[in-house]
């Protein structure tokens, strides 16, 4: 509140034409200036006058009404709603969110992370989209657009407890990001070769019958950021950027062999493997690609690093089709991990079951883990309904997220 404001008139106004007269003189005056906390708290103040509340610092009020405690914390969420507006369309996502948390309300505030230019996202933005899990998604958009690709690959690698459907999401734009950029350098290498732009735009039909690329080690991105999205694009459940994904594991494998991509399980052969596997999900050789993957689990451990492998492998069984086999393998492979648990690259076992139908098995684990609510969910959804009654047998397990499945 400036030097410039009017006291002496607004207390004048008290004087002449009391209390309520002169708080909405004071609220109006506010409202015209650029101080949405001062609103908000004048506010406050004025309801608390209405319902008899103490003016100034009201605590606890356990000893008031029940009905004019709820008519003032329902005040005080419209209040922080309409507060964290005002703040959002002045750009103050910081602000704004310091009162939309208090009432929970993301909506808002993922609107206009949307909208937000990544240019304007500053960490304590991000942290909000990031950490705080309002739009998470969005937040690693923007951490790609502003710091790039590799710092995208440190952020998707570390945040493994996101949502399935939010990793894919992430999977996917880096896949496309990276793509783009092979396909720019190259471009820019045919051009600058023989002074005019290719006519392809595709990146493998860009480097098929130009071995001259590759020569003395070269490379159009850097070696680790392929490496990296090669594989970690295989979880993108979009078919354009799976497609994105074989192209760059199709590149990698033309590259220079000091530049081979990390050859971790289940993707010993590197590039290689990455490319069969997306093949497969793609509908090429899926069934011989599946052998050729499981065959790999005899000599995997089933913790630490090598378990998050055989995830990899029960994915690839459910998205060629295969969803009792993931079941099984899961069963053969996964089978001490808990089953309500979603794991890094695939669902939980339960809502695996649910969404493969397979609801016996449901009910089998169920019983050996002594889940009296997975046995009973089990055998309703698998019960036959009387006098042809619909059956609720089509929900997901986890009603929060109807639409997370390997598919």
């Amino acid at each position: 509140m400036s030097d410039g404001f009017q006291y002496e008139w607004i207390q004048g106004v008290f004087d002449t034409s009391g209390a309520r007269a002169g708080i909405d003189a004071l609220l109006e005056r506010l409202q015209s200036g650029d101080n949405p906390h001062a609103v908000f708290r004048l506010r406050l103040l004025k309801k608390r006058r209405e319902l008899g509340l103490p003016l100034l610092n009201p605590g606890d009020l356990s000893g008031y009404p029940v009905h004019v405690r709820k008519a003032y914390e329902a005040f005080v969420e419209e209040a922080c709603r309409d507060a964290g507006n005002v703040y959002l369309k002045q750009g103050r996502i910081i602000e704004a969110w310091r009162y939309l948390r208090t009432i929970s309300d993301k909506d808002a505030m993922r609107a206009a992370l949307e909208k937000l230019n990544p240019a304007d996202a500053t960490d304590d933005v991000l942290n909000i989209a990031l950490d705080e899990g309002v739009h998470p998604g969005r937040g690693f958009e923007l951490v790609l657009e502003r710091d790039g690709i590799c710092r995208a690959i440190t952020l998707f690698e570390a945040s493994r407890s996101l949502e399935l459907s939010v990793r894919r999401h992430c999977a996917g734009l880096l896949a496309a990001k990276l793509y783009v950029e092979l396909v720019t350098g190259v471009s820019k290498q045919i051009f600058e070769r023989f002074g005019e732009i290719p006519p392809e735009t595709d990146l493998v039909e860009l480097i098929r019958h130009r071995p001259w690329l590759f020569e003395n080690a070269n490379s159009h991105a850097d070696p680790s950021h392929i490496s990296a999205v090669s594989r970690i694009g295989l979880m993108s459940d979009a078919e354009p950027n799976l497609l994105m994904s074989l192209s760059i594991s199709e590149y990698g494998r033309k590259l220079d062999m000091r530049h081979a991509a990390a050859t971790e399980a289940p993707f010993e052969a590197g590039f290689e493997d990455h490319a069969r596997y997306a093949r497969a999900i793609l509908g090429e050789n899926a069934d011989a690609t599946l052998s050729y993957f499981v065959e790999k689990l005899v000599g995997y451990d089933t913790v630490g690093a090598e378990a998050i492998a055989t995830e990899w492998i029960v994915a690839l069984a459910w998205r060629v089709g295969q969803r009792k086999r993931a079941l099984e393998l899961w069963l053969q492979y996964l089978g001490e991990q808990l089953p309500e648990v979603a794991g890094v690259y695939i669902p939980s076992f339960y809502d695996m079951c649910v969404e493969a139908r397979e609801f016996g098995i449901l009910a089998d684990m169920a019983k050996k883990q002594g889940d009296l609510t997975a046995w009973g969910a089990a055998c309703a959804l698998g019960a036959r309904e009387p006098d042809g009654a619909a059956a609720a047998n089509t929900a997901p397990a986890n009603p929060e997220h109807p639409d997370e499945s390997l598919s």
